[in-house]
């Protein structure tokens, strides 16, 4: 097996130090990184002293729990799940309110608050028209946690941005905060499954907008041609060096001479070369972002299929096929092949 590695690894130097050296490549990036941001903005939560100064003394009272169904409180569901910025009035039959009062809340009173999913709600009762009024109010969170200068010194970046969001001086260009420092700030400060990454500061709320940002990569990259002509060429060294000994002549008869490893090694490097220079440009895409001369996905494809498969294939055959050797002495006959050495003794063979 050391003879099929070692004809492997030095018909892939051989053909990398060729296409290094001698065929062009391009030297300009053009492409692009994709990678998550988070971008701070003002949310239009309520607060809670606006809501205590306008329905003073009236408690908010959280329904989102199992009570609430569409099966009990039909009405009253689908009110609750349609209110919002453009749909802010809804009503409800006053009998069906009183006994959703009377088995959720536990009370009865003439004006509630009421919280479901996130939107808080105004529920006042119409003894008139005998309905109950639902008025939208807004998005309210009872988990807010108010953030003070102290706790944003230790992330200058957000407190840049906040800064600037009050001011309204904000850039969208500088706007801009790197996944990894957002989720150490939330893992500190916040409980994103209580209040949804959001927080308090000087009567705002700001939260948190996950967007894809594109970093380009542009510009000629100076002396790579040379770069990869002396890697070539070392390469291109090392890969003699490394093949010549699978020509010397081994002990005995050889089965196939040499020259027919010569012969299937230099055609498979006429198929071995232009699959390295394939799989070179497409290294040189992938890392650093400079597209090749040449652009076609299927021919790519197949050289480096070639490259990482197929000169292996076809190594291991050549070897299996030129590595074969009979000697014959006064002891017997010993067969040396690619993987074994077997020796049958004149003994034995009399014996049979």
């Amino acid at each position: 097996m050391k003879i099929w590695l070692r004809r492997t690894f030095a018909l892939a130097m051989i053909s990398l130090g060729i296409a290094l050296f001698f065929l062009p490549f391009n030297n300009t990036r053009s492409g692009w990184v994709e990678k998550e941001i988070v971008k701070l903005q003002l949310e239009d939560f309520l607060r809670t002293d606006t809501i205590e100064a306008q329905f003073p003394k009236v408690k908010i009272v959280d329904i989102t729990r199992p009570e609430m169904n569409e099966e009990d409180y039909p009405n009253l569901w689908w009110a609750f799940i349609d209110l919002d910025k453009g749909w802010s009035t809804d009503t409800c039959e006053i009998e069906e309110w009183e006994r959703f009062q009377e088995l959720v809340l536990g009370e009865k009173v003439d004006t509630s608050l009421i919280l479901f999913r996130g939107v808080l709600s105004s529920c006042i009762k119409n003894r008139e028209k005998n309905v109950v009024s639902i008025y939208y109010l807004g998005e309210y969170n009872l988990n807010l946690k108010e953030l003070s200068d102290e706790y944003l010194s230790r992330f200058p970046n957000i407190q840049k941005i906040i800064n600037e969001l009050e001011t309204g001086s904000i850039d969208e260009d500088t706007n801009s905060i790197p996944v990894k420092v957002w989720k150490k700030f939330v893992d500190r400060y916040l409980e994103p499954l209580n209040d949804y990454q959001c927080f308090y500061y000087n009567e705002q709320v700001y939260g948190p907008d996950y967007r894809t940002a594109f970093d380009v990569k542009e510009g000629e990259i100076v002396n790579l041609s040379v770069f990869l002509k002396v890697i070539g060429f070392v390469l291109l060294l090392l890969g003699l060096f490394v093949i010549r000994k699978l020509y010397f002549k081994k002990r005995g008869i050889m089965v196939n001479p040499k020259r027919v490893a010569v012969l299937y090694d230099v055609i498979v490097l006429l198929l071995a070369v232009p699959s390295a220079w394939l799989t070179v440009s497409i290294l040189l895409e992938k890392i650093f972002f400079i597209p090749p001369i040449y652009e076609d996905d299927e021919i790519f494809f197949m050289g480096g299929f070639f490259f990482c498969f197929g000169i292996p294939f076809i190594s291991l055959f050549t070897s299996r096929l030129t590595s074969q050797s009979v000697e014959i002495n006064s002891k017997g006959i010993l067969v040396d092949s690619i993987r074994t050495k077997e020796f049958i003794s004149w003994e034995s063979m009399s014996s049979v």
